[in-house]
């Protein structure tokens, strides 16, 4: 189900294409202005705008505008019943993704939703594909020697678990670095969640060799990319450790 936005100033059309929409199981809200529909466009992120081109006062077109000024990524689907070839291509040129002419054609308006909502769950999969492939490459360890294949081998079996771990070792050994790696690893396996105990796995890459740590203890963590900004303030979990030496 999408939440869908209808800017036109005639009643009669925002009632039709509202019946059309919710009959196919989305959430429509309403707009009688350009204005308004600006307005609610900023406030509520809606996965698709219809748009009629003529409207009192500020026209489809001056919506178009408004929206990119404001950053606002919504695609729009701009309708007229006064559609010219030149408003058609000059609404395009605007950022529109497709413009109906009026009387509306049933099919035309769904399939039209359709490839716009599709269109933009692709956009949405590949930001999170490219997020992961960034994560991926950002904590990459190459290494052939046995001490990196056997840390290696036991994060590859600790990360799927629900262990809390324990990075430790000497100041610039990558231990931010590897904890990069065992996170990346929890995740893949989906594993990885919010608890304080799987927060608690970064702890020791903050601290020197050889710091206690008791229950309790406020510690900051490291930031995600391993720079200086601090990632957080913690609470020691009561929970045992699983040691993982750098």
């Amino acid at each position: 189900m999408a939440h869908l936005l209808l800017i036109d100033d005639e009643a009669p059309i925002r009632a039709s294409l509202k019946e059309i929409l919710e009959y196919e199981g989305h959430k429509v809200s309403e707009a009688s202005t350009g204005m308004d529909g600006v307005l609610a466009a900023t406030k509520t992120a809606f996965d698709a705008i219809f748009c009629d081109v003529k409207m009192p006062q500020m026209d489809g077109l001056d919506v178009l505008d408004m929206l990119t000024k404001k950053n606002v990524p919504t695609p729009v689907i701009m309708i007229s019943g006064h559609g010219t070839v030149e408003t058609a291509v000059d609404a395009l040129k605007k950022g529109a993704y497709d413009f109906i002419q009026k009387p509306l054609d049933l099919n035309r308006v769904l399939v039209t939703l359709r490839n716009v909502l599709e269109r933009e769950s692709l956009v949405e999969t590949t930001k999170v594909l490219t997020k992961k492939v960034h994560t991926s490459h950002s904590h990459q360890i190459v290494g052939e020697s046995k001490g990196i294949k056997d840390i290696l081998d036991m994060v590859q079996t600790v990360a799927p678990t629900e262990a809390s771990v324990l990075v430790t070792g000497a100041n610039g050994s990558g231990k931010s670095t590897f904890f990069g790696v065992l996170s990346a690893c929890a995740e893949a396996a989906d594993s990885a969640t919010d608890s304080a105990a799987d927060r608690a796995i970064a702890l020791a890459a903050a601290l020197p060799v050889g710091t206690t740590l008791e229950a309790g203890a406020k510690v900051v963590l490291p930031a995600a990319d391993g720079g200086d900004a601090g990632g957080g303030l913690v609470t020691v979990a009561q929970t045992p450790y699983c040691p993982l030496y750098i």
